[in-house]
């Protein structure tokens, strides 16, 4: 079973200004129109992209003064079309609200359609951690000393697939091998620092051998880096200036405030 999208049914009284407001200004078009005989109510279906909407003289089926929510993409694009057409109806203007933003029109009968953008996802502040790193820990200290909870992933547990190493380093603007940990991993053991392996190859080993992933990565809505030191995650936190923060070999940490735009 499948069930599709809902098709409103508004109600109009003048043919006229429908077509004007529907058709030239927020620029649907008529698929097809239908009256029992000359003379009689209108019902049409106008259209605009995957927006459909169903409007009768009918009295029976349906009541003036709906609203009706339209889902909208490019939102500015749209109210500087509409702007463009001068309709003296109606100069509608965008207004941010906590769920997105918002564009309202209503129609000559009393029916206000909403075109809503919806907020963007926010993105999870993500740490490839190992705990066993000093560097690791405070890299992580730092960003919960910011207020945030991030995503923790102690990648020597749940390694990150090739596509996603792809991708992390494609973020970071890093290759392969600027990936690489040398102490404490078997990259002496394996000849990695031969040029003879290739990325794919290296990708196969960091699979086979997750400590050769230098660590901590850190993923936000500002970027993706490698955080070595620890405090150069500062620049990757979604907030304000914060306190001091004191490492764990005390040293202590000043944030300027300087963010990734």
């Amino acid at each position: 079973m499948h069930l599709g999208s809902p098709t409103p049914i508004l109600r109009i009284f003048d043919e006229a200004k429908a077509r004007e407001f529907y058709v030239d200004f927020l620029g649907f078009r008529i698929d097809w129109e239908h009256r029992f005989e000359p003379g009689l109510p209108l019902y049409l279906q106008v259209s605009r992209q995957g927006c459909r909407l169903h409007l009768s003289e009918h009295h029976g089926d349906a009541s003036p003064g709906a609203a009706l929510r339209i889902e909208a993409q490019g939102l500015d694009d749209l109210q500087a079309e509409l702007a463009a057409k001068a309709y003296k109806y109606a100069r509608p203007g965008i207004v941010e609200q906590p769920w997105g933003r918002e564009m309202s029109v209503a129609d000559p009968f009393g029916n206000r359609l909403v075109f809503a953008q919806r907020a963007p996802e926010p993105v999870p502040v993500t740490i490839f951690h190992n705990p066993a790193c000093g560097t690791s820990r405070n890299t992580l200290a730092l960003i919960r000393h910011a207020g945030i909870e991030p995503v923790v992933v102690e990648y020597l547990k749940s390694p990150p697939s090739k596509e996603q190493l792809r991708e992390l380093l494609a973020e970071m603007g890093l290759s392969v091998r600027e990936l690489l940990r040398e102490k404490g991993t078997p990259y002496g053991e394996l000849g990695l620092g031969d040029p003879q392996w290739t990325d794919e190859q290296l990708l196969d080993f960091i699979q086979q051998h997750p400590i050769l992933m230098n660590r901590p990565v850190v993923r936000t809505a500002l970027g993706t880096r490698l955080c070595r030191p620890s405090e150069a995650v500062l620049e990757l936190l979604p907030v304000g200036a914060l306190p001091p923060f004191t490492k764990e070999d005390g040293e202590v940490v000043r944030d300027t405030g300087a963010r990734r735009s």
